[in-house]
């Protein structure tokens, strides 16, 4: 099997597991994973917390933007600009109001939001990083589009890069390639790696 099949298949497999977490459970769990990300020093210090609108079974990070801009941080969440290529926009506090589908059905920052953010070098970024995978050693399987490879290659930026997923998406080994990227962090409902 090649690696774009074992890609693949590894792919379907995660979508599958995560299709069987109950809606009740993914909402425990999302509240858990947003009260470790929240423990961090890294979101502390975090001036922008770059995000992602997740889907209906991704981890829902909703509480914690809202407490990000509480505390004064930008919130930025991403825009398919072109294939395989995203922008992160700056949000408004009632930034619920401001989401939209794209044609992937992804919800991204609507029309309305037209501040690109574009970290500085020496600013502290959080980018928190969906996917359908990760390993304990922080590797990474996305959905295939290689939206956040690509950006994340290009982001200038030393800040902080922590993988979002539920435990349930952790597996020792993936099939990864070179441009697939690593985070720093990984968080669980259950654990840091």
């Amino acid at each position: 099997m090649t690696i774009v099949q074992l890609k693949q298949h590894t792919r379907e497999a995660m979508r599958t597991r995560l299709g069987g977490i109950p809606a009740t459970m993914r909402k425990e769990y999302s509240t858990a994973i947003v009260n470790r990300i929240l423990s961090l020093a890294s979101f502390e210090m975090a001036t922008i917390v770059m995000g992602f609108v997740p889907l209906a079974t991704e981890p829902d990070l909703s509480v914690l933007y809202d407490r990000a801009l509480e505390m004064g941080k930008t919130v930025a969440l991403p825009r398919c600009i072109e294939t395989s290529t995203m922008e992160f926009y700056r949000m408004p506090t009632d930034w619920r109001d401001h989401i939209i589908m794209n044609k992937f059905h992804v919800g991204e920052p609507d029309s309305n939001c037209t501040s690109i953010v574009t970290p500085s070098k020496d600013e502290r970024i959080l980018v928190l990083v969906p996917a359908l995978a990760y390993t304990p050693h922080r590797r990474r399987l996305g959905r295939g589009g290689g939206f956040y490879d690509q950006y994340l290659s290009r982001l200038k930026s030393s800040g902080t890069y922590v993988g979002v997923c539920f435990s349930v998406q952790i597996e020792s080994k993936l099939p990864t390639e070179e441009h697939d990227l690593s985070v720093n962090l990984v968080v669980t409902e259950t654990a840091l790696y």
